[in-house]
């Protein structure tokens, strides 16, 4: 279960790119703009710095430079 706080972080994230919620695979360039649009990324923040926080909630591919994103559920 998530922490309290993780929780309306993940809830906007899901809700800034909804393709996440499917466990669809999102591109990270894809990715950005709407977390920026919805104040979850800094204007030059990297959108892999989000996902990275929440290892349990969304896999990164590949782990080294990714690309891609997918929501796991929870």
């Amino acid at each position: 279960m998530p922490a309290p706080a993780d929780k309306p972080r993940r809830d906007l994230t899901l809700a800034a790119i909804p393709a996440l919620r499917d466990g669809a695979w999102v591109e990270m360039r894809e990715a950005a703009a709407p977390l920026r649009k919805a104040g979850l990324l800094g204007k030059t923040a990297a959108s892999t710095k989000v996902f990275r926080k929440h290892p349990a909630r969304f896999e990164l591919q590949p782990r080294d430079q990714p690309a891609k994103v997918r929501f796991l559920a929870g």
